[in-house]
């Protein structure tokens, strides 16, 4: 688990508080436009994500439960699913090794993909 968020936090420290990257932009947009009560608003860059904002969603709900801005709910959220994902590769990777070294492997082999960093 520390590996994971040591992973996103070092992925972090190249725009802490901005999201500078494209798909962030992009999904920023559209948790901004729930913010401001518009459920199915258009999105001309990327029109599927006001029909499917799961983790939008997550963001809002952050925002009005805690009162925390866009931004530290975006981050909560981003973490938060990475949680979910490093916890759940290691439980597969445990129950099908029979092993916590084998669900360990499984957590650094997926680690070394592009879509984890």
């Amino acid at each position: 688990m520390a590996y994971g968020v040591a992973l996103h936090l070092s992925f972090l420290l190249t725009s802490p508080v901005l999201s500078t990257r494209f798909d962030e932009t992009l999904h920023v947009t559209t948790l901004l436009q729930l913010l401001d009560g518009s459920i199915f608003g258009e999105h001309s860059m990327l029109p599927v994500s006001p029909h499917y904002p799961g983790l939008e969603l997550v963001g809002v709900a952050i925002v009005w439960l805690t009162g925390v801005p866009p931004v530290v709910a975006q981050l909560a959220t981003v973490l938060l699913a990475r949680v979910v994902l490093v916890l759940a590769l290691f439980a597969l990777g445990t129950r099908l090794g029979r092993s916590t070294r084998v669900g360990a492997v499984v957590v650094l082999l997926y680690s070394g993909s592009t879509h984890f960093y």
